[in-house]
């Protein structure tokens, strides 16, 4: 059954092979946009794919996107391995390398603020594929 969607910002966005990949930061950890992988995956329903291999308790938030805020269901670095290992899809094992190289290192980084209790405050989410999104990244921890 469906949570309560409550808003979140989003924290990065970066690109995979041209289509978007979004996470967005909750009260308890950063997690990714399923609908965002599952396109990338070539699964056209979600939540299918998440009960073939995931055990998780569904997660929604709603996120201000270009069309307007959306609802968004949501996945954790755990359930995003293990939908990956179970996937079939030629793509899952290029995309898994490609997120433990440029996703997964940011992903624990947050997580681990956010064990410390720190608290992300709306901002523009970073955009990966900016040549200069390092920089905002030092920017936003006060290291510049």
């Amino acid at each position: 059954q469906k949570e309560k969607a409550a808003m979140a910002e989003i924290l990065i966005e970066s690109s995979y092979r041209g289509m978007p990949v979004r996470l967005v930061v909750t009260e308890r950890e950063v997690c990714y946009v399923i609908r965002d992988v599952c396109d990338i995956l070539g699964y056209s329903n979600p939540n299918r794919a998440l009960a073939q291999f995931c055990n998780n308790r569904p997660q929604y938030t709603r996120i201000r996107t270009g069309g307007g805020n959306q609802v968004a269901r949501l996945v954790n670095a755990a359930d995003l391995a293990a939908l990956l290992r179970g996937s079939r899809h030629k793509e899952a094992a290029l995309f898994e390398q490609w997120n433990l190289r440029e996703l997964k290192p940011l992903v624990d980084h947050f997580n681990g603020l956010l064990a410390l209790g720190c608290v992300f405050v709306p901002c523009p989410p970073l955009d990966l594929n900016a040549p200069d999104w390092k920089n905002k990244l030092l920017v936003r921890h006060g290291k510049v």
